[in-house]
């Protein structure tokens, strides 16, 4: 079932042929027609991405393509850098690859463009999309090719050859870039414009169709599906068995995955009208074998793994698998076959636990610099929110961002429990007189697994949240608003929620971090302090099962036991010193001159 092996890590053979960031560095100081300061400029770029990079300068090609796919694939802030220094970098490392001949060269002039490509430039009012418009003339004068014969196929053709040959990590969108420019002259009606319009290529084609693209037999079927496991009660019968409750959010990807089956069938060449029940997407089964083999070969082109496990292939496969058992009741040993495959699909991740992208991340987060800037970030944010002044909005959002963060450290909750917090259900005030938040009190339906939670609120946590809602949330919310993060008359949408957390903490702390992971924070940092205390993060993290919990975090505390093993070394060899300094002297072992027998 699984695509056949890729290898992302290795240089395609335009990589291998350009010179590598070692050959690039040994050359520099031979470009004397260049002054000190610039070639130091060029040796620190190298030296700076090769560090970006985790990887010896030895093995990175002076590849545009090869390392538009790698270079900005984590903000600069995890680098612990500015944007601008990040910048500059890169515009250092262009100037090496020009000078390699390995990247387009920089030119801006239009004065060597033919004259009816110069006179249409000249006609754009605005320098933004006529240095846009600027890179397709060249192209398409390279090709003899006139404005009036431009097309989208030209258009993609660009973009293709900037891909490979600018660094950039703007390269995917600017197709888009270019045909909205085309497109507004040709609305302006700028004197002799072409009229015809420009559109980029999708970055991915669909191919889920909407359900009326289908026999309406299908449509029936799927809804009544989508009806029972949205069923409203606790439980429901499937196959004759009882099964809990789906979510809604379980239940839409459920549905979005009977698209994507039937999706896949169609673009192999099935006829949609030829779909006209659910029994179509697994019977004969050789087309549920169809399918994962498209998904995995597509995610093994996205995620550059040889052996493809989780994510959408494992979302479509347990959907057939369920329609194959309880829906279609195909024979035995279909039904063995594609719970075989469902089973490859999910792999082992739910075995190895968190992914080698959150185990990164959080080792990155764990050192002492940046997890003491994370821990008192919502104190920082919070002063800065007071510095502006109470009933301004961009106070109200900071304060907001750092009550989120605190929130986050003390009572790691899920995004969907942070949204679903209310003034007058969730933050209570049990204490006697009433007066300050003690407790986040969650009901069953404001948790993922259902089980009610009760957190108390350490008081300088709860001081945080009361000023917040006192001072500064009322510049955020309608008066009847009750949610603890507003956003005018509703509740704050998870995108911009995910936005405002993890932008704060790139910034501020240099960490590349998803609110997510600030749960693994939580938990690395209890197993710091309590070694061993799975039973514990399992219920803070309401985790039904001990394994699922040891499985995440098993690697970090074997760390951490490796760190306390080696403190006993060290200080049993401190123990030891006089032991070694009377046989072999004060210096021990590396004393010039050998032992003394």
């Amino acid at each position: 079932m699984h695509a056949a092996p890729i290898h992302p890590e290795l240089p395609s053979q335009s990589s291998r042929d350009a010179p590598s960031f070692a050959e690039a560095l040994s050359a520099i100081p031979s470009w004397t027609d260049l002054a000190e300061a610039r070639r130091r400029d060029f040796a620190s770029a190298l030296h700076s991405a090769a560090r970006f990079l985790a990887l010896p300068p030895a093995t990175i090609p002076c590849d545009p393509a090869w390392l538009n796919q790698r270079l900005f694939q984590r903000t600069p802030a995890t680098f612990g850098i500015s944007q601008g220094r990040f910048r500059n970098i890169v515009s250092g490392l262009r100037a090496v690859l020009r000078r390699l001949g390995t990247h387009a060269l920089d030119r801006r002039s239009r004065c060597d463009l033919p004259a009816d490509w110069q006179a249409l430039l000249a006609a754009v009012p605005r320098p933004g999309p006529r240095g846009a418009l600027a890179a397709l003339a060249r192209h398409c004068a390279t090709l003899g090719i006139p404005p009036e014969a431009t097309d989208d196929a030209l258009l993609a053709a660009l973009v293709a050859a900037e891909r490979g040959s600018r660094l950039s990590a703007a390269t995917d969108g600017r197709a888009r870039k270019i045909a909205a420019a085309w497109n507004a002259c040709v609305r302006a009606g700028l004197p002799d414009w072409p009229s015809h319009t420009l559109a980029a290529a999708r970055v991915r084609e669909p191919y889920a169709l909407r359900l009326d693209a289908y026999p309406e037999s299908l449509q029936q079927e799927v809804a009544a599906f989508e009806a029972r496991l949205a069923c409203r009660e606790g439980r429901f019968l499937i196959g004759g068995s009882s099964h809990r409750r789906l979510r809604p959010a379980t239940t839409k990807a459920r549905i979005f995955s009977i698209r994507q089956a039937a999706g896949l069938l169609v673009r192999s060449g099935l006829p949609a009208g030829e779909i006209r029940g659910l029994q179509d997407l697994v019977q004969p089964i050789e087309r549920v074998a169809l399918v994962l083999e498209a998904l995995a070969e597509a995610q093994a082109a996205r995620s550059g793994e040889a052996q493809p496990e989780g994510g959408q292939l494992a979302q479509v496969a347990e959907t057939l698998r369920q329609l194959a058992v309880y829906h279609v009741e195909l024979d035995p040993a279909a039904v063995k076959q594609i719970t075989e495959w469902a089973r490859e699909a999910q792999g082992r991740r739910r075995r190895k636990g968190m992914t080698r992208k959150n185990r990164d991340r959080l080792r990155a987060l764990v050192p002492l610099h940046r997890r003491g800037l994370l821990l008192h970030l919502p104190r920082e944010l919070m002063r800065r929110a007071r510095e502006l002044g109470t009933g301004t909005a961009e106070a109200g959002r900071l304060a907001r961002t750092a009550v989120a963060i605190e929130i986050l450290l003390v009572c790691p909750l899920r995004r969907r429990s942070m949204l679903a917090l209310r003034l007058d259900e969730h933050l209570q005030r049990l204490d006697p007189r009433g007066r300050r938040i003690t407790h986040l009190v969650l009901q069953p339906e404001d948790m993922k697994n259902d089980t009610p939670m009760e957190w108390p609120l350490p008081p300088e946590a709860a001081a945080l949240v009361d000023e917040y809602i006192r001072a500064f949330r009322p510049a955020l919310a309608k008066p009847d608003n009750l949610w603890l993060f507003p956003s005018g008359p509703g509740v704050l949408s998870e995108n911009r929620f995910s936005e405002a957390v993890e932008s704060v903490i790139a910034r501020e702390v240099g960490a590349d971090v998803n609110v997510h992971l600030m749960r693994h924070f939580a938990a690395w940092l209890h197993l710091k302090a309590h070694p061993g205390a799975y039973e514990d993060i399992r219920r803070v993290l309401g985790h039904r099962s001990l394994e699922t919990t040891i499985g995440n975090y098993i690697a970090f505390e074997a760390a951490m036991s490796a760190e306390r093993f080696d403190a006993v070394v060290l200080d049993e060899r401190k123990a030891t010193r006089a032991v070694a300094a009377a046989k072999w002297g004060r210096r021990g072992s590396g004393r010039r001159g050998g032992s003394r027998a």
